[in-house]
């Protein structure tokens, strides 16, 4: 009696031991196929497909030692600074200028991407960022 329940035990036990390794292995294989997905994209899913002529330039930030002899603003004048376009939409979410200089092109909230076109003639819609809106 004993030796029947010794034996389905190890066979459970090896059988479990099965088990986890084919999970193991499918978990392995299920990581390497989204890290080659994420890694060539062949469906063109990303959302930098198509843009071949953007070249991200590294800004290094000065030492420490440098900013720490720049003057503080003790008097606080961005406490002083006028607020432009309140309620007239929300955004930045960010700011971007083309090749030409102009800009700043931003997105805001509403959909619409606006682009700065200097004191006298203001923000103007430059996209809509889709035909439903």
């Amino acid at each position: 009696m004993q030796t029947r329940e010794a034996a389905k035990s190890c066979q459970s036990r090896e059988e479990r031991r099965k088990m986890a390794a084919n999970f193991a292995i499918l978990g392995c294989l299920l990581i390497a196929v989204a890290a080659w997905y994420v890694a060539t994209d062949p469906f063109h899913h990303s959302v930098g497909r198509g843009v071949t002529h953007f070249n991200p330039q590294y800004i290094a930030a000065p030492p420490y030692d440098i900013l720490q002899n720049f003057t503080r603003d003790i008097d606080n004048k961005l406490q002083n600074a006028e607020l432009r376009w309140r309620g007239e939409f929300v955004g930045p979410e960010s700011l971007t200028f083309d090749a030409q200089g102009r800009g700043p092109y931003t997105g805001i909230s509403d959909g619409r991407v606006v682009r700065y076109d200097g004191p006298q003639l203001g923000w103007s819609t430059f996209a809509y960022t889709s035909k439903n809106r």
